[in-house]
């Protein structure tokens, strides 16, 4: 019987490539985004700054100074970890933006909040703070373009990690007989195909989406 074809929407590390492979799995990687960051002016001070995703981070820490004296919200602890090497630290680390708008919502409502964010961030911030009529205003960092990749045969398991590495993987391929392995689940409500079935990591890492993806194999024999 053939092994089981993983495909990754990212290139990943060569350790957890490595773990896929040792697990007796067909692997397959490419990156279905691209990210170009943009330039931007820096707008008025802001009572907290929010930094919904590592790239946004990334690119923030090169160039914005004084970050150190700011108050920052941010989601995931990639984002977490990049800001603390550099000494910065966080008032609040959420999961996903779900979470950090209900967080968001019990600030004083007189403050004012600047969103560093790429141009297809998620929606859900911007409307809340519009719907509370808060100081709020979102400044595009980078842009993510989407990589056309077309597979012959459907994977029997694809790895996601962003809402647009969903996008992107769908508009040229079938996913319907494909198990689809999500880092979170703002990933894993992207679908606009019907997968075969949704897995969700326990928490928003690289690493245990593909360990929840080798364990399913391995727990199903197919392995």
């Amino acid at each position: 019987m053939a092994r089981p074809l993983v495909i990754s929407t990212k290139t990943l590390r060569p350790e957890l490539r490595e773990r896929i492979v040792q697990a007796d799995l067909a692997y397959l990687a490419y990156d279905a985004i691209k990210i170009n960051p943009v330039p931007f002016d820096l707008p008025k001070p802001h009572d907290y700054i929010i930094l919904s995703s590592q790239n946004a981070t990334k690119i923030v820490l090169e160039q914005v100074n004084g970050l150190a004296d700011k108050i920052l919200l941010c989601v995931g602890k990639t984002s977490e970890s990049l800001l603390s090497k550099k000494g910065i630290k966080t008032l609040k680390t959420a999961e996903n933006m779900a979470e950090l708008v209900r967080f968001v919502e019990k600030l004083p409502k007189n403050a004012s909040f600047l969103h560093f964010c790429g141009n297809l961030r998620l929606p859900l911030l911007a409307t809340k703070m519009t719907e509370w009529k808060r100081d709020f205003s979102e400044t595009i960092v980078y842009h993510t373009h989407l990589v056309e990749k077309r597979f012959e045969s459907p994977a029997d398991a694809l790895l996601f990690f962003s809402p647009s590495g969903v996008k992107s993987h769908e508009q040229h391929n079938d996913i319907s007989k494909s198990l689809c392995f999500c880092i979170g689940n703002s990933t894993a409500n992207a679908f606009t195909q019907k997968p075969k079935e949704i897995f969700v990591a326990n928490q928003p890492r690289t690493d245990l989406v593909v360990a929840k993806a080798v364990h399913y194999f391995k727990k199903t024999h197919y392995a």
